[in-house]
């Protein structure tokens, strides 16, 4: 009985402990060097069923995804983060096109045309212009990715807003950190969400982040996930995901 009592504890506990780690290890993403990112995407390519092996066109990708990166309003971005979108959208295949034909989604980050123009003619030529440049794909991604998180997640008058926690004196700063660690979380989520579904999607409810977070690790320790990301539907299975690629 004694035993039964120890096991329903433990897992009590768990419960608790474990959503605490996932929403700090979430968003921090470490420092990844340009040649280990450029032997993860290959040993990606190389498990994957995908047709993309050129060596060649995976060492430009990590060069022209940390260029967009070291730009002055994407500093909140890590290379891995574009690229991790991209192995998600489109398995590193430039030329897919996606969606109805009078909104079509192009390019290696699958970038959502109707954002820049509304003439039908005009979305077919820069789809066009996105397909044939994977480093404007990247940089329209970012733009477009700095658009939701500067437009919607940090504007208080969006319904998309994420209140940013505020340190007072006095306040216990190890449940500041625990706020702050769950803020930087949300950010993340309702950014990389809007960007895949829009911004009339429901972004609190979406789990499309998780799906996100997962690409990116797999990027960042190059490990294939197979079907396991597009799966992904609860933190559950991500903490497992997370602590398996380690």
């Amino acid at each position: 009985m004694s035993n039964i009592k120890s096991m329903l504890f433990m897992i009590v506990l768990l419960s608790i402990i474990l959503p605490a780690q996932a929403s700090a290890a979430f968003y921090q993403r470490d420092y990844v060097s340009s040649e280990t990112l450029f032997n993860n995407l290959v040993t990606l390519t190389r498990l994957s069923h995908r047709k993309v092996k050129d060596k060649e066109y995976l060492k430009r990708l990590v060069w022209e995804a940390e260029m967009v990166v070291a730009s002055e309003g994407n500093r909140w971005l890590t290379p891995q983060d574009l690229l991790g979108v991209a192995l998600g959208e489109s398995d590193f295949q430039w030329w897919i096109r996606t969606g109805k034909r009078w909104l079509p989604d192009c390019g290696i980050m699958q970038n959502h045309t109707p954002l820049y123009t509304r003439s039908l003619r005009e979305r077919n030529r820069l789809c066009k212009f996105l397909k044939g440049s994977t480093w404007f794909s990247f940089v329209y991604g970012a733009q477009e990715l700095n658009l939701y998180r500067n437009k919607h997640c940090l504007n208080p008058r969006s319904r998309h807003y994420v209140k940013k926690p505020i340190y007072r004196k006095g306040d216990d700063i190890v449940k500041f950190k625990k706020r702050y660690s769950i803020y930087k979380r949300n950010l993340y989520k309702c950014t990389f969400t809007l960007y895949n579904q829009g911004p009339n999607s429901r972004w609190a409810y979406n789990k499309y982040w998780l799906r996100q977070v997962c690409f990116v690790n797999s990027v960042e320790k190059g490990r294939y996930p197979g079907k396991n990301c597009r799966r992904m539907k609860s933190i559950g299975q991500l903490e497992y995901w997370l602590n398996k690629v380690k």
